[in-house]
């Protein structure tokens, strides 16, 4: 994926098989990244998004000719910015979400408070996907203290960023189903699995309704000589 200004920063991915999690007839995995400079944490003006790239590219048995090698050949072969549907608006306030065709390349959430940026490595849990950001505090705002800012907690759906049914969320005062605002000030910390219905985020731990087990399908063939399978 390239990157849609120069000075944009991005935090390690998160990676998850979506395909197989929502069914999904092309599989792929989403690659979740989010940018924010932290060398310049305090930095007002630039825009930040989340990022969620589909890599439909996930088949095996590759001819080496086929495989990318080099970096002139993953910028021929990379999205940019304007490719990724913005959801910021969509899925959200009873407004339709984007359809499978427009997510083809994956789907872009603009990280909206002024200044806002995302400093740590997304999270996904049982097809959500968690961000913590960084929102810089208010210059003009006069303080007898020395203002921190405040990390804001994202919880949407992998497949096209429609928010969550967390109450967390939901039941908040911030008007945005998406987030909520970290217990914490100042910097966020990263969001980490504690167990499969818990991840923990800075100081806090929240509680997560993911699914603790799958269905699945396998067939024995009993007397039957192994033969490989034909894809």
């Amino acid at each position: 994926m390239a990157l849609h200004r120069v000075e944009q920063r991005f935090r390690a991915r998160d990676v998850a098989d979506a395909g197989a999690l929502f069914g999904l007839k092309q599989r792929h995995d989403a690659i979740l990244i989010a940018s924010g400079d932290r060398e310049d944490p305090t930095n007002l003006t630039t825009e930040n998004y989340l990022y969620a790239f589909r890599d439909t590219d996930v088949s095996t048995g590759k001819d080496p000719a086929d495989i990318i090698l080099t970096e002139a050949q993953l910028v021929a072969a990379s999205a940019t910015h304007d490719d990724f549907e913005d959801i910021t608006a969509q899925c959200i306030g009873g407004a339709a979400c984007p359809d499978d065709t427009a997510l083809a390349t994956g789907w872009k959430l603009k990280l909206a408070a002024s200044g806002e940026k995302g400093l740590s490595t997304p999270l996904t849990l049982d097809g959500v996907a968690f961000l913590t950001t960084f929102v810089p505090p208010d210059p003009s705002t006069t303080t007898c203290i020395p203002a921190e800012g405040f990390s804001q907690i994202y919880a949407v759906a992998l497949n096209n960023g429609r928010p969550t049914e967390f109450t967390d969320f939901t039941n908040d005062s911030d008007g945005n189903d998406r987030t909520r605002r970290a217990a914490a000030s100042g910097l966020p910390g990263v969001s980490t699995p504690v167990t499969t219905n818990n991840i923990a985020v800075g100081s806090e731990v929240l509680k997560v309704p993911a699914r603790q087990y799958w269905r699945t399908f396998w067939r024995e063939r009993l007397g039957e000589p192994e033969q490989p399978i034909t894809p």
